[in-house]
C-alpha cells in the first residue's frame, strides 16, 4: 500500500477535543514537518530518515491533471475532506477502539501520522524544517497566486484583502514582480507596518474610511486595481474585491477558504465589463514537481523570522523547462488569426468569435460547451471549430437549433429537456470530467452557475456573454473556484472597434468565415422597428438592416447622435 509513517520533528498540541487530528492553520512552527519513520509496501521513493514536507493535495504524476501544464488539482490525490486515506477510504488512527479521522490527508498535530506517498515531498536534510514547513501551505499559496495564477505584470496596481501569512506572501510576490502600487487592506491596524516589509506601499483599514472600501480603492488607483486578492475566506469580500478591480482587464483571485456563506454573489455587470474571477488551491504549485526547487531557493537566499511570524520568502519567479505555468505571448492575437463578422446583428457575431479567441483563447484539441445557440452561440461554435477544438457541444432547449449548429462546428447537441439528469452532469460524463471551456450565451445568471459546473477542475474557464433581463446577480459555490475554475466576462468579444473591425471586414469579404447563414431577415430601413421586434423575440436570429439611401436629417447630423 502506498503509504508511509512519519514522525513530527517538533510536536504541537494534540487536538483531542474532536475526532480528527487537525492541522495548525498558519499559526506556528510545528506544522507539517516530518521525518520518515517507516514506509509501506510498494513505496520506493522514500526511506527511513528522509526529511519531507507533507502537503494537503498530492501529485500522483500520472493523471490528466498532473501531466497537464494547466493545473495542480490531482485527480487521485485531491483535497481530502472526509478524514480518510486516499488509497482505501479508511483511517489509520484509533483511540480505545474507536476511529480517529485524518485531517486533509496530513494530520500534522500528531506525533506520528500516516500519509499517502503522493502527499509527501522529499527535501534536503540541511533545510531548516521548522521554517520551510511554511511552504506546505500559506507562503506557497500566496506567492503562487501572485505568479502562477495572476501573473502580475511590472508597473501594475495590486490590492490585497487580508494581511495574514497568505496576504503577506501575495504582497511579496507582487513586489518581486515589480508592481508599482500594492495596497494592503485589513481591519487590524497593527498589520499595516508589518506589511510594508513585504512590499505594500499603502495600507487601508475599512473601519477608518468614510466610504466603502472599494470606492476608496477605485479613487486612489484612478479607476480600480489591475489585480485584487481575497485572502480572508469571506465570500462577501470576494464581491468587494471584484468591485475594486478596473474595467476591461481587472482580475480577482480568491484564496481564502470560507467557514460560512459558501456562495459567491456578484452583479453580472462586473463581468460584462471585462473582469475575471479566478480561484486557486495551493497557488497553482505541483507539490512534488515544484516544492523541492522552492525549498532550494529559500536555503540559498532567504531567512524567516518565526519569532515575529514575518515569513519573508524571497523566491525569484522563474519558469521551468516544461513551461508548467502558461502565459500568453502577447496581449492580443495576431490579426491574421482573427476572423469576424460584418453586418449580421451588428454585435452578436463579433462578440461570439471574440469570446472564443480573444477572451477564452481556445486551444487545439480542447472540449467546448456552449449554452444557447443563437447568433452569439453559433459564432462561438465557429470560433471554436476554427481553433481546432475536438469536441464542441451545443446546448439549447430548441431542438431545431441542433442541426443548424452543426454547420457552425458543433459536434454534439444536448437538449436539457431530453436529459434524465442535470445537464452539467451529462456534460461532465461525456467530457470525462468537464469541458475545458464553457460559454453562457443566453443571459441567464443561473445558467452561468451551470456553465461553471460543466467545466473541469484545474483550468476550466467559463465565459459569460449573454445580458440578463432579470436576476442580475451571479451566484456560485466557492468550491467551484477553489478547484481552479475561472469566470470571465466580455463586452463586444474584446475587440477594439477602430483597431480591429476593418481587418475583420476584410476577412469576411475573403470568405474566411461564414456569416450569411446567420442572416434570417432582410429588412428595409423604413421598417427598422420590425427588426427590433425580431431581436426582442429572443429567437437568436440575426438580421440585416438595409436602406436604399441615407438621408441627412437633424438626428444623425452629429457623431454623438449616431448609435
Amino acid at each position: 500500500m502506498p503509504a508511509q509513517c512519519w514522525k513530527v520533528k517538533e510536536v504541537g498540541d494534540l487536538m483531542t477535543g474532536e475526532p480528527k487530528i487537525k492541522a495548525a492553520m498558519n499559526n506556528g512552527p510545528n506544522w507539517k514537518i516530518r521525518i520518515v519513520e517507516s514506509v509501506g509496501e510498494g513505496v520506493t521513493e522514500f526511506e527511513e530518515g528522509d526529511s519531507v514536507l507533507t502537503v494537503f493535495i498530492g501529485e500522483c504524476m500520472k493523471c490528466t491533471q498532473c501531466t497537464s501544464g494547466k493545473s495542480n488539482i490531482c485527480e487521485v490525490l485531491g483535497l481530502e475532506r472526509r478524514g480518510v486515506m486516499h488509497s482505501d477510504q479508511s483511517t489509520r488512527f484509533s483511540i480505545n477502539g474507536k476511529p480517529v479521522f485524518h485531517y486533509c490527508a496530513v494530520s500534522s498535530f500528531s506525533e506520528y501520522t500516516v500519509v499517502h506517498s503522493g502527499c509527501a515531498v522529499k527535501v534536503s536534510p540541511f533545510a531548516p524544517l521548522e521554517k520551510i514547513c511554511l511552504l506546505s501551505c500559506g507562503v506557497a499559496a500566496g506567492l503562487g497566486a501572485a505568479w502562477n495564477v495572476a501573473d502580475i505584470s511590472k508597473g501594475s496596481t495590486v490590492v490585497i484583502f487580508g494581511l495574514g501569512t497568505v496576504g503577506l506572501s501575495v504582497a511579496q510576490g507582487a513586489k518581486l514582480r515589480g508592481a508599482s502600487k500594492i495596497i494592503g487592506v485589513d481591519t487590524n491596524p497593527e498589520k499595516g507596518e508589518k506589511a510594508k516589509a513585504f512590499g505594500t506601499t499603502e495600507f487601508l483599514n475599512p473601519n477608518d474610511c468614510d466610504e466603502p472600501i472599494q470606492q476608496v480603492i477605485k479613487r486612489i488607483t484612478c479607476g480600480g486595481a489591475d489585480y485584487s486578492f481575497e485572502c480572508i475566506g469571506d465570500t462577501e469580500m470576494v464581491t468587494t474585491a471584484l468591485q475594486s478591480c478596473c474595467d476591461g482587464w481587472g482580475l480577482t483571485v480568491t484564496l481564502g477558504v470560507p467557514k460560512e456563506k459558501p456562495e459567491v454573489k456578484a452583479h453580472y455587470g462586473l463581468f460584462l465589463t471585462g473582469r475575471t474571477l479566478k480561484g486557486t488551491l495551493f497557488g497553482g504549485w505541483k507539490p512534488k514537481s515544484d516544492l523541492p526547487s522552492l525549498v532550494d531557493m529559500y536555503t540559498k537566499k532567504v531567512s524567516f523570522n518565526l519569532h515575529e511570524r514575518c515569513y519573508d520568502l524571497g523566491i525569484v519567479s522563474k519558469r521551468d523547462d516544461e513551461n508548467r505555468y502558461v502565459f500568453k505571448d502577447a496581449d492580443y492575437l495576431d490579426k491574421k488569426t482573427l476572423v469576424e463578422l460584418l453586418v449580421c446583428s451588428r454585435r452578436a457575431n463579433r462578440k461570439g468569435l471574440g469570446a472564443a479567441w480573444n477572451v477564452a483563447d481556445i486551444s487545439k484539441g480542447s472540449t467546448v460547451v456552449i449554452f444557447g445557440l443563437g447568433t452569439v452561440g453559433l459564432s462561438v461554435a465557429q470560433g471554436a471549430k476554427l481553433r481546432g477544438a475536438s469536441k464542441i457541444i451545443g446546448v439549447d432547449t430548441n431542438p431545431e437549433k441542433g442541426e443548424k449548429a452543426k454547420a457552425f462546428g458543433t459536434t454534439e447537441f444536448l437538449n436539457p429537456n431530453d436529459c434524465d439528469e442535470p445537464i452539467q452532469q451529462v456534460i461532465k460524463r461525456i467530457t470525462c470530467g468537464g469541458a475545458d471551456y464553457s460559454f453562457e450565451c443566453i443571459g441567464d445568471t443561473e445558467m452561468v452557475t451551470t456553465a461553471l459546473q460543466s467545466c473541469c477542475d484545474g483550468w476550466g474557464l467559463t465565459v459569460t456573454l449573454g445580458v440578463p433581463k432579470e436576476k442580475p446577480e451571479v451566484k456560485a459555490h466557492y468550491g467551484l473556484f477553489l478547484t481552479g475554475r475561472t469566470l470571465k466576462g466580455t463586452l463586444f468579444g474584446g475587440w477594439k472597434p477602430k483597431s480591429d473591425l476593418p481587418s475583420l471586414v476584410d476577412m469576411y469579404t475573403k470568405k474566411e468565415i461564414e456569416i450569411d447563414e446567420l442572416i434570417t431577415h432582410n429588412i428595409p430601413f423604413e421598417d427598422i422597428n420590425k427588426a427590433f421586434d425580431l431581436m426582442s423575440e429572443d429567437e437568436g436570429f440575426g438580421f440585416k438592416a438595409m436602406e436604399e439611401k441615407m438621408k441627412k436629417d437633424s438626428r444623425v447630423g452629429r457623431p454623438e447622435d449616431i448609435h
